[in-house]
């Protein structure tokens, strides 16, 4: 049996600190030296694959790559709401962007309503030396009840693992039981952000 999952995945974090390049990385395989600002958001999608027990779990990410500059502040929350997780990425050579990472949780937990599965990215780890050590961003995922994870886009290294790690928090907090207790019934997107499918067009809540 196959199951499906769609969820929303908001990726956020300081102006250029890599939050484009990562999810380009990962939807594309490619990668650009050359900043480009985003203007607004970006928006992703790609399917992850998790063997649960031997059932094939189709996790299907919709990421939003949301603009950090203080000019897009505005408009943010138009883009949280239905948000299931969030990539929060600072750039371990950039203090600030560090410092930066619980201001960037609040803002979009307060709109979203709840907390959510968060991954805590320290990118651009092929750069040398770190402004904020590796134990530093450890420290403080464990505050924020986050899973911590250094990365780089540039090089690919980790880059396939924050989305599969996203996949599989995603799962544990809104399929297990589902996939546990499945029930029949018509194919719809769930107003919750969640949408579930499998082989037979059951749809789970």
């Amino acid at each position: 049996m196959d199951t499906s999952f769609v969820f929303k995945v908001c990726v956020i974090g300081d102006q250029g600190v890599g939050k484009t390049a990562t999810v380009t990385r990962w939807s594309t395989g490619g990668f650009e030296e050359e900043y480009q600002v985003t203007v607004g958001v970006q928006h992703f999608t790609r399917e992850v694959r998790l063997d649960i027990e031997g059932v094939d779990i189709c996790v299907k990410l919709i990421l939003w790559d949301i603009g950090g500059q203080a000019a897009f502040k505005a408009i943010r929350s138009l883009f949280y709401r239905s948000a299931k997780a969030l990539v929060v990425m600072y750039d371990v050579s950039n203090r600030m962007s560090f410092e930066s990472v619980i201001a960037w949780v609040n803002e979009a937990e307060n709109i979203i309503g709840q907390k959510v599965p968060v991954v805590l990215v320290g990118n651009k780890a092929d750069m040398t030396p770190y402004a904020v050590d590796e134990n530093e961003g450890h420290r403080l995922a464990e505050s924020i009840g986050a899973v911590f994870m250094l990365s780089s886009a540039k090089t690919g290294t980790n880059v396939s693992d924050i989305f599969q790690t996203v996949a599989e928090l995603l799962y544990q907090k809104f399929c297990k039981l589902a996939v546990v207790g499945m029930c029949g019934c018509s194919v719809q997107e769930l107003s919750t952000g969640v949408q579930s499918t499998t082989e037979s067009g059951s749809s789970l809540r």
